[in-house]
């Protein structure tokens, strides 16, 4: 548990108002490696997706690229013939990015890849589609980046689908790996702001001060993962921003926009 303190000391203002905005970002499913040349725990195939130690992903990052297992399909696959994640729960988060490892066997691969997403186990994958084009994949091991925009926010039921497309024959292969997607939570359940000695309210979303008097002295605390009673959800708590407005009345007193730019300080410092 990271403890955060904040002070601003000797700021007189007519209207104080900071409000904290809280974003988690994180890793919600995977990586998942096909790590020993196998189908994944409740992933599934149909028979044309086979699993490979061969060719081992490599040179990405974020995820990074496990160069283990992989699973890959043929040129002349039919184009109905789908590799299918296992339910992912994306309840608690929004703005979903997949990101997978993908690389072609030789020029002679001529089918695109199809990555569809289906939700509330409605079964029909059309909630999103992508086309990750011939073109775009290579004879060396790259990262897709998919930015699934809001289509799987909030829910509890969601899964990823691949597939190719396009005409084509032989055994020139594709392969994937590392399916990994990351998610944003609107606001982290596990933190906390707790106001410092002066009488200011404390929320998670704003500490407001509407006296129109000087603060000498105010102090706030972020706490990561302080509501330890709900469990811990291992993701870092981020403070994307902390506006300070002035009202109608006194100005700001002088050096306080010198102070401001000292306000992000170790929890072991202070400002003076």
């Amino acid at each position: 548990m990271k403890n955060y303190l904040f002070s601003i000391r000797r700021i007189v203002f007519g209207f104080f108002l900071l409000f904290i905005v809280f974003f988690v970002r994180g890793q919600v499913y995977g990586p998942i490696t096909f790590g020993s040349g196998s189908l994944p725990t409740d992933w599934t195939n149909d028979s044309s997706w086979t699993f490979s130690t061969s060719n081992a992903s490599s040179g990405y990052t974020t995820p990074s690229a496990s160069g283990s297992g992989n699973a890959t399909i043929i040129n002349g696959a039919s184009n109905t013939q789908y590799l299918t994640s296992a339910n992912i729960d994306f309840s608690s988060f929004k703005s979903g990015i997949l990101k997978f490892g993908v690389v072609k066997s030789s020029a002679s691969f001529t089918k695109d890849l199809v990555v569809s997403v289906d939700i509330n186990n409605a079964g029909t994958y059309t909630a999103f589609t992508s086309t990750v084009s011939n073109a775009t994949i290579t004879t060396s091991w790259s990262l897709i980046t998919l930015n699934l925009g809001t289509v799987i926010d909030s829910k509890s039921q969601v899964k990823i689908r691949f597939n190719t497309v396009g005409s084509g024959s032989g055994t020139p292969n594709i392969r994937i790996d590392d399916v990994t997607l990351y998610g944003t939570a609107a606001n982290s359940s596990y933190a906390s702001v707790t106001a410092g000695l002066g009488t200011e309210p404390a929320t998670l979303s704003s500490l407001i001060n509407t006296q129109a008097s000087s603060s000498l002295n105010f102090d706030f605390l972020v706490t990561d993962d302080a509501n330890t009673t709900n469990g811990n959800d291992s993701l870092p708590t981020l403070i994307s921003q902390i506006v300070i407005a002035q009202g109608a009345g006194n100005d700001i007193a002088e050096g306080c926009e010198r102070k401001f730019k000292e306000l992000f300080v170790d929890r072991r410092q202070r400002i003076y």
